[in-house]
């Protein structure tokens, strides 16, 4: 049921994340809503949150890729929303970390029509959400190797859902003062620390030798 409803779920989750908010003491009713649905019933997870291209090898036999290109874009747009919460769920997610860094790591996936970074194929500079997931994963994976020892005294912000996706609009944003439009010239003394600038002799000579012909 969940997988024939995929694109009405998954694009409704997306539109309660961008009309979230959150009130004086930082709570937003959508964000708590939608991280029970997603974190407690863990089919909902493998629904909708692991139907990128990284689950055609990865993941359980309940995981598996969306049929469309915007299908598999949308859930790890979620995915990456969502984060790697610091539960069974996170662990597994984790499971797919050699899948992600193949991914990653191969040079074919960054050309002139990716602009070198995780962006579309088509050229359009949109967001490639499969390749964020993936380095969400790896980053996810690295962070945990490192902080293993430190985790019950510094958890990283990614470790509860949805965590950070939320506009903070009950905050005064301070307002910083306008940069310059244009940084001051440099001396050219400053610019040429070999003291190579200037008209060399060689060249002194070859256009008195110009001239006098």
């Amino acid at each position: 049921m969940q997988r024939d409803e995929f694109s009405f779920v998954a694009s409704t989750v997306e539109r309660l994340i961008a009309t979230a908010s959150s009130d004086a003491t930082g709570v937003s009713q959508n964000q708590a809503l939608i991280s029970h649905l997603f974190l407690h019933i863990s089919q909902n997870h493998n629904a909708f949150m692991c139907r990128s291209s990284l689950y055609e090898r990865a993941g359980s036999e309940n995981q598996r890729p969306a049929d469309d290109d915007e299908g598999r874009q949308l859930s790890a747009k979620l995915h990456c929303l969502f984060g790697i919460p610091s539960s069974h769920i996170g662990e597994k997610v984790l499971l797919t970390h050699p899948f992600a860094r193949s991914k990653i790591y191969d040079l074919r996936n960054y050309t002139d029509k990716t602009k070198w970074g995780p962006f579309r194929e088509d050229g359009s500079m949109r967001t490639d959400w499969e390749m964020v997931e993936g380095l969400m994963i790896i980053l996810g994976y690295n962070s945990g190797l490192c902080c293993r020892r430190f985790k019950p005294k510094y958890s990283p912000p990614w470790t509860q859902p949805f965590q950070g996706v939320v506009p903070e609009r009950t905050q005064i944003m301070p307002e910083y003062p306008m940069p310059l439009l244009y940084e001051p010239d440099v001396p050219l003394r400053l610019k040429d620390p070999y003291n190579v600038s200037g008209e060399w002799s060689r060249v002194r000579l070859a256009l008195r030798m110009i001239r006098s012909d």
